[in-house]
């Protein structure tokens, strides 16, 4: 339950959809913690809220967004001292390079993202991936030893290239 965990806290966010926001304020309407819910296009616009924050969670936003990098910078400059902030970016060296998704995204390199928590006087805590098979094979079948044998291969894969080197985010 995260309100175990947020007892002190001041909850905001933001979301470029006007739908997602109205049923997130109905669904957290008796939510003390929740301090504002808005619609904000992050690529385009800065936060609204005149605060700044200790977490940050983007997981799968910065992505869509050919800006991604100025994002980031974004987010460093919204952050507290010693906040955190995650985010999620594709691996452009994975393995699902080949797969095909409907909606476009944009990939980068561990070394880009080092270099960019850099510039943004952020300091990177950990990094990490998951995912090193591409997903058509998650897709090939239904078989329970079939999955245990590709989560066996993931876990191998994890260990031989360590936490990020091939892995799809």
């Amino acid at each position: 339950n995260y309100l175990e965990n947020t007892k002190n806290s001041a909850i905001y966010g933001i979301d470029i959809s006007n739908e997602m926001v109205s049923v997130c304020k109905k669904r957290f309407s008796h939510d003390s913690a929740i301090a504002n819910l808005a619609v904000c296009d992050f690529s385009k616009e800065n936060v609204l809220f005149k605060t700044t924050f200790d977490f940050i969670s983007s997981i799968r936003v910065i992505k869509y967004n050919k800006n991604w990098p100025e994002m980031i910078g974004k987010i460093a400059n919204i952050l507290n001292k010693d906040g955190i902030a995650v985010f999620d970016m594709p691996n452009k060296y994975s393995l699902n390079i080949f797969g095909h998704s409907k909606i476009p995204f944009y990939r980068s390199s561990k070394q880009e993202l080092i270099n960019l928590c850099r510039q943004n006087d952020l300091e990177l805590l950990d990094m990490q991936s998951f995912t090193r098979i591409p997903d058509v094979f998650y897709m090939l079948s239904d078989n329970e030893i079939y999955t245990k044998c590709i989560v066996f291969m993931e876990t191998l894969f994890s260990k031989v290239f360590g936490k990020t080197f091939l892995g799809r985010i």
